[in-house]
């Protein structure tokens, strides 16, 4: 099932509200001036540090304070280096998977719980199905 939840962070999210994030790689998080991993570097944001973060694009979060630009949400190995400062809440997945829910609503946002759940219940009715 986290294979499930994994398919869907690279959906990408809208230009909009912004949301705090908080860096928390052992050695920060690079910050570069595109989304390509191959664009010029700016700077480490501080292990820590709160941002702030206007859209989430796979695995990536455009920036806006205390620097803009790009950065990771993952490394190399898998490591989460930035994440929400809170989760965002969903009281059906809460209910469905306590914990787990928290845990994957946290990571891929409302959109991807949203696509997620409407995945699973499609999933559960072809179970009753057969």
């Amino acid at each position: 099932m986290l294979q499930l939840f994994e398919r869907w962070t690279g959906e990408a999210t809208p230009y909009g509200e912004e949301e705090e994030w908080v860096v928390t790689g052992t050695d920060g998080c690079a910050v570069r001036d595109c989304e390509s991993l191959r664009s010029r570097f700016l700077g480490v944001i501080d292990s820590g540090c709160n941002i702030t973060v206007r859209c989430v694009r796979g695995n990536r979060v455009l920036v806006t304070s205390p620097i803009e630009g790009w950065a990771s949400i993952k490394n190399e190995e898998g490591t989460v280096i930035v994440r929400r400062a809170k989760p965002l809440y969903c009281p059906l997945a809460e209910a469905m998977y306590s914990d787990m829910a928290t845990s994957m609503l946290a990571h891929l946002g409302l959109g991807g719980m949203v696509t997620f759940l409407s995945l699973f219940l499609m999933h559960e009715e072809t179970k009753k199905r057969k």
